[in-house]
């Protein structure tokens, strides 16, 4: 088919750049204070980081330590529950036992990822992002910065899910020809990322053992069970395990709408008024989730996220969602005491092809890049070392609390 003059001559107008999906959320790795993503990962200042091979500027907040390797180990020593015995005036002393020490080894998960960039296509070819066909994007400085904030959206990704895989229990390592996938499945995996929950996945009744009787049997998807009742008693199992009492719920907005509809949860706060106090939508920097807090049990927050990821599944990465439903997480209010997230350092060149050498050794999240003559071309880079850590497994009671999806 022919080309006329006209659509030859017709001029091109790009109005803007769009994505169809909104940026990677990170409520839950916020809510426990380590954070590697946000929306200024688009700045001035990450993307000249980058192309400048700045260490100091990739650093996550809050909530992490860094270790000089990615293999290492930790001690759990608990503080005493004991009280002190007495003696008689003029007796000696009761000898007593000295305080047990425990360790624990861990090794760190590596992602590793280049994305090669031809200066020929970049400097010569390529129109800005977003921007006219008659205006070249001039080094391809706009393209670059988009493909340094793929690299932070990928890497911020991973520590949502790895501390999703943390509130759930466990998560599964699958190899795929020459790739290596992190999943939720159990079937097929290589390995496996225990965080040595207590029967995590169980039936909320089975805290702390099937048949102890430690929280009342009933599903939430029943409006007769005694919702309230059952997260006091949760409150009172996690006081008595991990020695602080329940001040978080995180789970879907399925699992919230069962608490609504409850009938005891509808009863403690009265006819006149709504069953909760708190029910807003935060969705800024990243973190895109919704805030609960019940009217009758005000002390204790629901964290409600409905988004996933695009997680393997044994055969395929497929949209997966991070909290599934009819289950939710229990745990106190988010502290280093418990929770923690180790980063692991590796050694680094920069501009190997570029005079001296520089040899570096960040820990975490970095990126870097370098200019290579054949072929002419960009390489930018990342790596992260790291993973949450959970030294108080009985801290998260991961529980099956609803069965409409059984």
């Amino acid at each position: 088919m022919g080309v006329s003059a006209l659509d030859i001559l017709q001029p091109q107008i790009i109005a803007n750049a769009y994505s169809t999906v909104s940026p990677p959320a990170i409520a839950v790795q916020k809510l426990f204070g380590w954070e590697t993503y946000s929306l200024a990962a688009q700045s001035e200042e990450i993307f000249k980081a980058a192309i400048t091979n700045t260490p100091e500027a990739n650093m996550m907040t809050g909530n992490y330590e860094d270790f000089p390797t990615r293999s290492g180990s930790y001690d759990i020593v608990d503080f005493s529950r004991d009280i002190a015995g007495e003696a008689v005036p003029g007796s000696p002393s009761k000898t007593i036992k000295p305080k047990s020490v425990g360790n624990v080894n861990f090794t760190l998960p590596r992602s590793a990822e280049t994305v090669p960039l031809l200066l020929e296509q970049i400097y010569q070819n390529h129109r800005p992002i977003g921007g006219p066909t008659a205006s070249l994007d001039t080094r391809g400085e706009r393209y670059i910065r988009k493909e340094i904030v793929h690299l932070y959206e990928r890497m911020a990704n991973k520590v949502e899910f790895q501390t999703c895989a943390m509130l759930r229990g466990k998560s599964y390592l699958h190899k795929d020809g020459d790739s290596t996938y992190q999943s939720f499945t159990a079937s097929g995996a290589i390995a496996t990322v225990d965080y040595q929950h207590e029967a995590a996945g169980g039936d909320l009744e089975d805290t702390g053992g099937a048949g102890s009787g430690t929280i009342d049997a009933g599903d939430w998807d029943n409006v007769g069970t005694d919702i309230p009742k059952q997260i006091k008693q949760m409150s009172k199992y996690l006081e008595q395990a991990v020695g602080q009492p329940l001040g978080f719920i995180v789970c879907n907005s399925a699992v919230w709408n069962d608490v609504l509809n409850n009938t005891a949860v509808r009863n403690q706060a009265g006819s006149a008024n709504t069953p909760f106090t708190e029910y807003n939508l935060v969705d800024r920097n990243g973190i895109r989730s919704f805030m609960g807090r019940l009217r009758g049990i005000p002390w204790v927050q629901f964290l409600i996220v409905d988004y996933g990821l695009n997680i393997y599944n044994g055969t395929s990465e497929a949209y997966t969602q991070l909290l599934p439903d009819d289950y939710a997480a229990f745990m106190p209010n988010p502290s280093d005491e418990w929770a923690t997230y180790y980063r692991g350092c590796e050694p680094v060149v920069l501009r190997p092809y570029e005079g001296p050498a520089t040899t570096v050794q960040p820990c975490g999240f970095f990126t870097w890049s370098y200019v290579k003559d054949d072929p002419a071309s960009y390489e930018l880079k990342a790596v992260h070392n790291g993973m949450p850590i959970l030294p108080r497994p009985k801290a998260i009671q991961y529980k099956k609390v609803s069965n409409q999806n059984a």
